[in-house]
């Protein structure tokens, strides 16, 4: 899984994009990314879990193939979609 997680990241930014055409790869990444992370973060969940459903997992979709061409990572969550850094647990702890 890991490096699976790793080739992805790395891949060049043209097989990103064929990739995320098929809806399945960047589908796998976040299952995976989930799985490491043993579901700490709810958000990423949900985001996953919205994937299957078809119209939410067909807009997902389109912005998985928008953030592969502009050079950044697969969102994990809708707050990395739209541009908001999530910050990390223990920021959150401390604040």
């Amino acid at each position: 899984m890991s490096s699976y997680i790793k080739f992805y990241d790395e891949a060049p930014m043209w097989l990103r994009i064929v990739l995320s055409v098929f809806a399945i790869f960047p589908f796998l990444y976040r299952l995976f990314k989930v799985i490491i992370d043993k579901a700490e973060k709810t958000a990423n969940l949900v985001y996953l879990i919205l994937n299957v459903v078809p119209i939410v997992g067909t807009i997902i979709w389109v912005f998985d193939i928008i953030k592969c061409a502009l050079k950044k990572p697969l969102p994990l969550n809708f707050s990395e979609v739209f541009g908001a850094e999530a910050k990390p647990a223990e920021e959150k702890k401390a604040e």
